[in-house]
């Protein structure tokens, strides 16, 4: 028999884990942060359904619809755009909020929507832009996140596992 290396295998023990858990905080915070970005320069414009679809997902006990399929054009810059939206309707905080028992309105092509695009790339726009984003929360959370784990990593990482 030959002599073979054993293959080593990297284990993260508990230390690592904890820096490994702490630094994905900071990235997804920091992900939020930036997704957040008040975007005050983008214009708004009417738009109108083209084509909308109202259904039931698999697990849904009501006759009400839980989901909306919805394309709409709108013109920017003597432009015309087409884009759709798949989602859950708001019921608020929307400029084109409705309630749920109201969402057939959806179905009638012309229907008056508001979106808001940004005048850089028009083809780029927010149907349910409300411009109130929390983006001095998510900083917030990420500063603190971020200088935890560089009190972590400077202070607590080296002396938990130097000691174990």
């Amino acid at each position: 028999m030959g002599l073979q290396q054993r293959k080593r295998r990297f284990k993260a023990s508990v230390p690592e884990a904890v820096g490994m858990a702490l630094l994905a905080v900071v990235l997804c915070a920091a992900a939020l942060w930036l997704r957040a970005s008040p975007r005050p320069d983008w214009q708004q414009t009417a738009a109108r359904v083209v084509y909308c679809d109202l259904f039931n997902r698999a697990y849904s006990n009501s006759a009400l619809p839980d989901q909306v399929h919805l394309t709409y054009q709108y013109t920017a810059f003597g432009r015309t755009y087409t884009d759709s939206w798949e989602g859950f309707w708001p019921q608020g905080q929307s400029p084109n909020a409705l309630p749920v028992q109201e969402l057939g309105v959806l179905r009638e092509k012309g229907y008056p929507l508001s979106i808001s695009f940004d005048p850089l790339n028009p083809a780029k726009n927010m149907l349910h832009y409300t411009g109130a984003f929390n983006t001095a929360g998510y900083k917030r959370i990420t500063i603190i996140a971020f200088l935890v784990m560089i009190v972590y990593l400077v202070k607590v990482y080296p002396a938990w596992k130097y000691r174990s």
